[in-house]
């Protein structure tokens, strides 16, 4: 029997003990955000965050760093965008990403980087 300790949206801890079973809570909020300017992305922790993106701009990303967020760029424009890292992290090994018009990319942290998923 295992027991696991989790958290309501309001923070209220209750107790839960489960045999056999799996449990997943979360207070995860989404953000959605439309952008056709460079931009610093968002990094306020449990957040998923959802960048609909337009016109020859930069998406920034925080620091990979203890970063638990999910980050989804979107091209809504005609033109390609750049998804690009702070403190000379990489994504997938890269300085920066491109996104073609119609495509989008899902960025998670690996703790020291960034990684397309």
């Amino acid at each position: 029997m295992a027991q696991y300790n989790v958290s309501l949206t309001d923070q209220t801890p209750i107790n839960v003990t489960l045999t056999g079973v799996v449990l997943l809570l979360s207070s995860i909020i989404r953000s959605v955000i439309i952008i056709s300017t460079p931009t610093n992305a968002g990094n306020a922790a449990l957040t998923d965050y959802v960048y609909i993106v337009s016109g020859v701009t930069t998406l920034t990303l925080p620091t990979a760093i203890s970063n638990t967020n999910r980050y989804t760029a979107k091209n809504s424009g005609v033109s390609t965008i750049t998804v690009a890292t702070s403190l000379s992290q990489t994504i997938d090994g890269n300085a920066t990403i491109n996104i073609s018009p119609g495509f989008s990319a899902d960025l998670i942290s690996d703790n020291a980087n960034w990684r397309v998923v």
